[in-house]
């Protein structure tokens, strides 16, 4: 069996930073975070979270040099661009505090979940499995009913004439 790799699930406490507007690009579409940091190639929950650790003026120089080389451009300087958004990340006490979502206690709790979905879908499956294969066999008619018939019909001299 293939050993499970753990994942940590990072939760919503990104999301207002991760969803804001960081401008228009050259083809007038606006760019929040989440598609300026996609566009870039970064992930963009694993960068809020780093971003989020860091004391804010490096935090801001960081997201700085990041929208300066978004493909497209932005129409605003991403100076200040970067400090309205460094202020909607949610801060951290010290650079040694884990975000609650990458702590290993909570990669374990979001386990039980999806291993209880899943087992939950596969009971699913197989009672609609079941059922299915009831309904069909109640359908069909016993299996010496139509030989009986045929029999019967072939000995009637009667019948014939």
């Amino acid at each position: 069996m293939t050993p499970v790799v753990s994942i940590p699930q990072l939760g919503s406490e990104f999301d207002d930073f991760l969803f804001a507007p960081v401008g228009d690009d050259a083809k007038g579409m606006t760019v929040s975070v989440l598609s300026a940091l996609a566009r870039l190639d970064v992930d963009p929950r694993e960068e809020a979270a780093k971003l989020a650790q860091l004391p804010e003026g490096r935090a801001v120089e960081r997201l700085t040099s990041l929208l300066a080389v978004l493909p497209g451009g932005i129409s605003a300087n991403p100076g200040t661009i970067a400090t309205r958004l460094i202020a909607l990340l949610t801060r951290r006490s010290g650079p040694g505090t884990a975000s609650r979502a990458t702590t290993p206690h909570a990669a374990t709790t979001n386990k039980f979940p999806a291993a209880a979905r899943l087992i939950a879908i596969s009971l699913l499956f197989v009672a609609c499995s079941l059922g299915a294969q009831w309904i069909i066999a109640s359908h069909q008619p016993p299996a010496g009913a139509a030989d009986g018939h045929a029999a019967a019909s072939d000995s009637d001299p009667a019948q014939g004439r």
